[in-house]
C-alpha cells in the first residue's frame, strides 16, 4: 500500500517536474462541447412504443429549438441506448432544471395542450426505463 501511494503522489507531482521553479496556474477546459449522457435499459418489451413517443413528441421539439440530441443504440452490454443531450456548458451543473429544459418543457406543453398532458407523455416514456445512469461527458475542440 505505502507503493501504492508513493506512486500516484509521483504521478501527481511528476507534471510539475519540469519547471520546478514554477507553480501550476488555472487554466480552463476551452472549445469543448458538454454533454449530459443518460444510459438507459428499457423494460422488455418497451423500446420501440418508448421510441414511438421519442419520435413523434420530443424530436420536433428538440429539432424546433436546434437542439442536436444524439443517439445511440448499444449492440452489446449493460444498455440499451445512451442519448446524449447538449448541454450550455460546465455551468449547467449549478441548476436543477435549465432554462434550456425549462424551454423545452413549455414546448411541450403547448404543443400536448398543457402541463398536465406534456407530464402525462413524459412520465409514459419515463415510464419504459428499466433502468438508466446519468453522467457528463465533455468532447473536447
Amino acid at each position: 500500500m505505502p507503493k501504492l501511494i508513493a506512486g500516484l503522489m509521483l504521478l501527481l507531482i511528476f507534471p510539475l517536474a519540469g519547471g520546478a521553479q514554477d507553480l501550476p496556474t488555472a487554466s480552463q477546459k476551452t472549445n469543448s462541447d458538454w454533454y449530459k449522457a443518460i444510459e438507459i435499459r428499457w423494460k422488455l418489451g418497451q423500446a420501440e412504443e418508448a421510441g414511438q413517443i421519442a419520435r413523434e413528441h420530443f424530436r420536433p421539439i428538440d429539432q424546433a429549438m436546434g437542439r442536436g440530441v444524439i443517439v445511440f443504440v448499444h449492440e452489446s452490454g449493460r444498455w440499451d441506448e445512451t442519448l446524449y443531450f447538449p448541454m450550455e456548458g460546465p455551468g449547467d451543473l449549478a441548476w436543477y432544471v435549465t432554462p434550456n429544459d425549462e424551454e423545452w418543457f413549455a414546448r411541450l406543453a403547448e404543443q400536448e395542450g398543457g402541463a398536465e398532458e406534456a407530464m402525462a407523455v413524459f412520465m409514459s416514456f419515463v415510464s419504459k426505463i428499466a433502468d438508466s445512469n446519468v453522467t457528463i461527458v465533455r468532447r473536447p475542440g
